[in-house]
């Protein structure tokens, strides 16, 4: 927004400078009216009244317009002012910025890393309760096995119990 203010001021200023050349113009050319108007001034002293009160009026347009320029130079040193104002308020913001951006760019590496060794730590966790428990599916093999045999065992000694109570009592 200041910067089309700024645009429109300097379009302004340049409308200006080239009426005031304009008015430069106007007044060589009236000074030249005006050498004319002495070489003559016996048949034209009512014409130089004229331009006696011309030349009064382009003075006040003259003060008015340097008015004018010296209120635009005001404005646009306060435009200056505030433009470099913003300008260190831009520099801060990009320097807070930047700080945001490598505190959250180091916040989410460490994240990530703590969730890769969370991830890691897990998979060594899920890792031993596999090895435990094929461990204790072996174990539970063997003692299935264990028990079958000793079933077996078990059955085999009580036939022969049986079988010597047989004899025993023959």
């Amino acid at each position: 927004m200041s910067e089309q203010l700024l645009k429109e001021i300097m379009a302004e200023v340049k409308k200006l400078s080239h009426r005031f050349v304009n008015l430069e113009e106007n007044q060589v050319k009236t000074a030249s009216k005006v050498d004319n108007i002495e070489n003559s001034f016996g048949k034209l002293e009512v014409k130089v009244d004229k331009l006696g009160s011309a030349v009064g009026k382009l003075e006040v347009k003259v003060d008015n317009l340097e008015g004018a320029v010296g209120k635009l130079e005001e404005k646009v040193d306060k435009l200056e002012g505030t433009v470099g104002k913003l300008e260190v308020k831009v520099d801060n913001l990009e320097t807070n910025q930047l700080k945001l951006e490598t505190r959250i760019e180091n916040e989410v590496i460490d994240k990530i890393r703590i969730l890769f060794d969370t991830h890691t730590l897990y998979m060594d966790y899920f890792a031993s309760i596999r090895d435990s428990q094929a461990r204790i599916e072996d174990g539970i093999g063997s003692l299935f096995r264990r028990s079958i045999d000793t079933d077996a065992r078990i059955r085999e000694h009580d036939r022969e119990l049986r079988l010597l109570r047989i004899e025993k009592q023959s």
